[in-house]
């Protein structure tokens, strides 16, 4: 890799000076360890946080714009950008709008993948969190996570992850936000109804324990967690510390800067991100990449059988959260008789995959997904990519041959 290479590490930040070294500055020492000889930088997103640090503790840090700039004036001709954020909201969107203004200023400039990116991150994240508070799992305490909130669809990741934690036989655990839903409210009466408990933990489901941890959690006001669990009669035990002092959790962010390394180098001969393939390729069975917009359905593998100029794809979900595909929307699914459906079946190694018809490769088609738990279908968006596809078999065959 070109010495003219480097790593933007951008946060949200936080101006509480000492959760920003146990934190994010734990995640960028981990990077750089993961990654020696490639220079890792800083930039915070957020310009009150920027203000407040150079104000209080005279440290200053760039904002991404800022930090990307000097890059360009340092010869930096490369560059990947790993996100600390939890989830693909506002402020990763902004980060997003400020990389396009800077696509043309640098031979390649690559964003990795926030936290919460795909199934296996959720598995991640609840390995980590229920880890570390296993000695407060007593079934008399409710273990409660605060995270932020957002204004987009991303939210639901946390509906997702409380109901994938009680699915995983985690009971005592509830999740809920500060800014969005659910609230502390949501949480507290759902716990109340759950059962009887005596005690309540509170933690950060946020990367650093900042002002969110320390004021409107573990804070005295009126509107604080703390106090309005103890105004319903519960004990409290305040952790104020944040995702990024978990080692496991920084192991995710490393985890998904080297996918974006890797997919790089792997095909950095050519962009074809905007050129659109309703034709087939050649007779013959592909592995290709298939992109999903959804962190609830990650494709772990695709693999592409073309025959007679048709294309059908069969795909293996990283879940088993799925009873049924289709290839179209959930509504036209839902007016569907099920036996048009694609039913799954389970691989040698116990994963889920589907067959379906594949109308388009290099733009997003609709697929519906039946939800084993709920039995509603939901609308998902995947894209095939053909500059990955590579050819496994000269005939169209049965592609279901080629899960491993």
């Amino acid at each position: 890799m070109s010495k003219k290479t480097a790593i933007l590490a951008a946060s949200f930040g936080t101006s509480f000076a000492d959760s920003l070294e146990l934190t994010i500055g734990a995640i960028e020492k981990d990077i750089a360890a993961a990654f020696p000889g490639i220079e890792v930088r800083r930039a915070f997103t957020s310009s009150v946080v920027r203000g407040i640090l150079k104000e209080s503790y005279g440290i200053e840090t760039d904002g991404v714009s800022e930090a990307l700039e000097k890059m360009i004036n340092d010869g930096v001709k490369r560059v990947y950008v790993q996100p600390t954020h939890l989830m693909k909201g506002i402020e990763y969107g902004g980060l997003v709008d400020v990389i396009k203004n800077f696509a043309d200023k640098f031979d390649k400039i690559i964003l990795s993948e926030p936290l919460f990116s795909n199934e296996d991150d959720l598995e991640r994240i609840i390995s980590a969190i229920t880890g570390k508070t296993a000695e407060y799992d007593d079934g008399e305490t409710a273990v409660c996570f605060m995270g932020h909130g957002t204004e987009t669809e991303a939210n639901k990741v946390y509906a997702v992850l409380q109901d994938r934690l009680w699915a995983d036989g985690y009971e005592n655990y509830f999740i809920g936000t500060v800014e969005a839903e659910p609230s502390v409210n949501d949480v507290i009466r759902t716990i109340k109804a759950k059962k009887t408990y005596k005690r309540a933990v509170l933690e950060p489901l946020m990367v650093v324990a900042g002002d969110h941890a320390n004021n409107d959690m573990a804070g005295g006001g009126e509107k604080s967690w703390k106090t309005a669990f103890e105004r319903e009669g519960f004990k409290t035990v305040c952790i104020v510390e944040g995702l990024g002092q978990i080692g496991a959790v920084r192991d995710i962010y490393i985890d998904h800067l080297s996918a974006a390394v890797e997919n790089d180098e792997a095909f950095k001969a050519g962009n074809t991100e905007n050129a659109v393939k309703t034709t087939a390729p050649a007779d013959g069975m592909y592995l290709i990449s298939a992109e999903s917009e959804s962190p609830m359905f990650r494709i772990k593998k695709a693999v592409l059988k073309v025959n007679g100029g048709k294309m059908n794809a069969v795909l293996t979900l990283g879940g088993k959260g799925y009873e049924r595909l289709f290839a179209g929307t959930a509504e036209e699914a839902g007016k569907s008789d099920i036996s048009i459906t694609a039913p799954f079946t389970a691989d040698e190694n116990g994963d889920y995959a589907y067959t379906l018809p594949v109308s388009a490769l290099d733009k997003e088609i609709d697929i519906a997904a039946l939800s084993v738990r709920k039995k509603e279908w939901y609308g998902r968006k995947v894209k095939f990519i053909s500059s990955t596809a590579k050819r496994i078999s000269e005939t169209g065959g049965e592609a279901e041959r080629c899960q491993e």
